[in-house]
C-alpha cells in the first residue's frame, strides 16, 4: 500500500502552517508522502498579509515529501469547500487520506503511526478512522500491552486518517431526517447520556442551533460531532494513540473552530480549561504496532467524564430542551432558542 496522502486546507495563518509542515518533514515517512494543500482566497482585509506569506512560502520550493500539490482558489471557498476540493482531488488516486488543519504540530512518527494503522484496520468494518490526537487524561493505570485504544463516543479531527468507502457510508447517513430520529430515539439518547454526557449536551444544543457546531442551512454538517454521533449509533470506533502524536496550536490565533482559552489555575482542568498548546506528545522516531487496541474500562470512562465535565445547570437545561424538542419539533425549538438568545 502506498503511503496515504496528507491534505491541508489553509488561508492566512502562516506561522501555524509553517510549523505544521516542518513537523511533518521530520517524519521518516514524509519522503514517500504526497501533500495536497488548498490555499483559500482572502475573504477580508485581515487575511491578506498571512495569505501572501503562505503563498510565497509554498512556492519557495519545499522539500522532504514525495510531491506537493498546491490548489489555489481564485475566490473565497470557505474551510469546508476548500477541504472538499482537496478530498475529491486525492480520491482520484487514493482510497484513503490523512487530514489535518494547518495548526497542528506532529510527532516524528505520526505518519508511520497513521499508515500502519490505516493498513491494519482497512478491512475492519468496526473501525471508522484513525486519530493522531489523544486527549490528555491518562488512559488507565493497568495498561501495559497496547499503545492504542478505541472509542465510539468522540471523533477527533485534529489529524486523522479515513478510508473512502467508510467515509462514503458515513456521509450518506448525515441527514437531518436521520439525526432528528436519533434525537427522538430514547434508547440512543439514554446510551449517549450514559457514555458521554458532554456529547449528549452538544448534540441537543447543536440540533436546536443554540450552538453552531452541528447544523448549517438546515443540514447536518460533516464535522467531528456528527461523526462521533454516527459512530455510537452504528457501533463504529476510532483508534486513538495512548500518547498523543498531535499538539493542537489553534486555540485563538485566528482559529476558525477553536476559541481562545484563558487557563484558570484555581479550578479543575477540563476540556474548556486546558492549555492544548503545551500538551506533551510522543517524540519517538519510530512507531510499532503493539497488541490490540484497548477497550474503554471504568477507569478510562471516569477520566473521560472528568475531562469533558458538564455542569449540572447545563445538563438540566439540555434534558428540558430534549423534552420540549420531542413535543414541539426542531423548527419550533430553533425559533424559541433564537428568541431566548436575543
Amino acid at each position: 500500500m502506498k503511503n496515504a496522502p496528507v491534505i491541508i486546507p489553509t488561508l492566512c495563518r502562516y506561522e501555524q502552517l509553517k510549523g505544521c509542515i516542518i513537523s511533518l518533514q521530520k517524519n521518516k515517512y514524509a519522503m514517500g508522502t504526497e501533500l495536497f494543500i488548498g490555499l483559500d482566497y482572502p475573504a477580508r482585509e485581515s487575511h491578506w498579509a498571512g495569505y501572501k506569506q503562505i503563498k510565497e512560502y509554498l512556492k519557495s520550493g519545499l522539500d522532504g515529501f514525495l510531491n506537493i500539490h498546491l490548489i489555489e482558489h481564485k475566490k473565497n471557498m470557505g474551510w469546508y469547500q476548500n477541504y472538499n476540493i482537496l478530498r475529491n482531488e486525492v480520491y482520484k488516486k487514493y482510497d484513503c487520506y490523512i487530514y489535518t488543519e494547518d495548526d497542528n504540530i506532529f510527532s516524528p512518527n505520526f505518519l508511520e503511526y497513521m499508515n500502519k494503522n490505516l493498513v491494519r484496520y482497512q478491512d475492519d468494518d468496526r473501525i471508522l478512522a484513525i486519530s493522531g490526537y489523544s486527549y490528555p487524561i491518562g488512559w488507565g493505570s493497568n495498561n501495559t500491552e497496547s499503545n492504542t485504544l478505541k472509542l465510539n463516543t468522540y471523533f477527533s479531527a485534529w489529524g486523522y486518517g479515513i478510508w473512502k468507502a467508510k467515509e462514503k457510508l458515513m456521509l450518506q447517513f448525515l441527514t437531518m431526517n436521520n439525526f432528528d430520529k436519533l434525537m427522538r430515539n430514547s434508547s440512543y439518547m439514554y446510551k449517549l447520556r450514559l457514555l458521554a454526557k458532554n456529547q449528549y449536551c452538544n448534540f441537543i444544543k447543536g440540533m436546536v442551533e443554540y450552538t453552531d457546531m452541528l447544523v448549517c442551512d438546515n443540514e447536518i454538517m460533516s464535522i467531528d460531532l456528527s461523526y462521533g454521533l454516527y459512530m455510537l449509533f452504528k457501533n463504529k470506533y476510532m483508534i486513538f494513540p495512548i500518547i498523543s502524536k498531535v499538539r493542537n496550536m489553534g486555540h485563538g490565533a485566528g482559529g476558525l473552530n477553536c476559541k481562545d482559552i484563558v487557563f484558570d489555575t484555581t479550578i479543575d482542568v477540563d476540556h474548556r480549561n486546558y492549555i492544548y498548546a503545551d500538551q506533551e506528545i510522543d517524540y519517538g522516531e519510530s512507531y510499532g504496532l503493539s497488541g490490540d487496541a484497548l477497550d474503554v474500562n471504568e477507569e478510562i470512562q471516569q477520566n473521560m467524564d472528568s475531562f469533558f465535565a458538564v455542569s449540572q445547570k447545563e445538563y438540566f437545561r439540555c434534558n428540558c430542551t430534549l423534552v420540549l424538542y420531542k413535543i414541539f419539533g426542531r423548527k419550533n425549538m430553533v425559533k424559541i432558542i433564537n428568541k431566548l438568545k436575543h
